[in-house]
């Protein structure tokens, strides 16, 4: 076995003994840059009978992807999204475009590349003891998902799931300070309809839906309604 991929199995074996998240990450970066890891992040996907909405609980880099993937709404099509419904099997961001092909698909792996320069991704599923489903996530611009690798990166993200969560607890939801036919609209905006488009499902009049977009905009404090739906979807409040 390759000492690097050797490095990355002691690290993940001896990781519950780091006590804090910017060690344990800068521990994990630094055993798995060999493997082409340049970010790593850490994600709470759903709590049993909750409908928040997915959580970083750790991450180093690319901030701003993550807000530009909210903003954009992208995990309605994000097809390593769809690949959490199939079961806890690890996988890449390419084997999963490839189980669900699609242009959309497509577009949001190229979105990820233009900001980041990321070509794949690893994603370890994990089931908590309390049945929460969490994810660890390794990419880079050139990763290295050869057989051995792939063993490291899964041995890392279960260890990271296991003992991540624990130094970091998401904080508690805000209250929603939208109206039911304010979240009608957003999950309208989120799916990039128009307002006419958005006035027609819900039988009401374009110039209606623009004054519920006005009215979201000035509770939340913001001044564009993609930012508005992201929020939203943020907070758990659509999905």
């Amino acid at each position: 076995m390759r000492p690097e991929v050797v490095s990355a199995f002691e690290f993940a074996q001896d990781m519950d003994r780091v006590h804090r998240s910017d060690l344990l990450l800068s521990g994990l970066s630094r055993v798995l840059a060999p493997l082409g890891v340049v970010s790593i992040s850490l994600n709470l996907i759903r709590r049993p009978g909750c409908n928040d909405a997915p959580q970083p609980l750790l991450a180093m880099r690319w901030a701003g992807w993550a807000k530009s993937y909210v903003a954009a709404g992208f995990v309605r099509y994000d097809p390593a999204v769809r690949m959490l419904h199939l079961g806890l099997r690890p996988f890449s961001w390419s084997e999963a475009l490839e189980r669900f092909p699609s242009a959309a698909g497509e577009r949001v792996l190229e979105a990820c590349f233009d900001e980041t320069g990321f070509r794949d991704g690893y994603v370890v599923p994990f089931r908590d003891h309390d049945g929460a489903l969490l994810t660890a996530a390794f990419c880079g611009p050139a990763l290295d998902l050869a057989q051995d690798a792939r063993l490291a990166l899964k041995m890392s993200g279960f260890h990271l799931a296991a003992h991540g969560r624990d130094l970091m607890v998401p904080p508690p939801a805000t209250t929603c300070p939208l109206t039911p036919r304010h979240l009608d609209c957003l999950r309208g905006v989120l799916d990039g309809r128009s307002d006419f488009e958005i006035g027609k499902a819900l039988q009401i009049s374009p110039h209606t839906v623009h004054n519920h977009i006005e009215e979201i905009k000035r509770r939340l404090g913001v001044s564009r309604r993609a930012v508005a739906a992201a929020e939203a979807w943020r907070q758990g409040w659509i999905i």
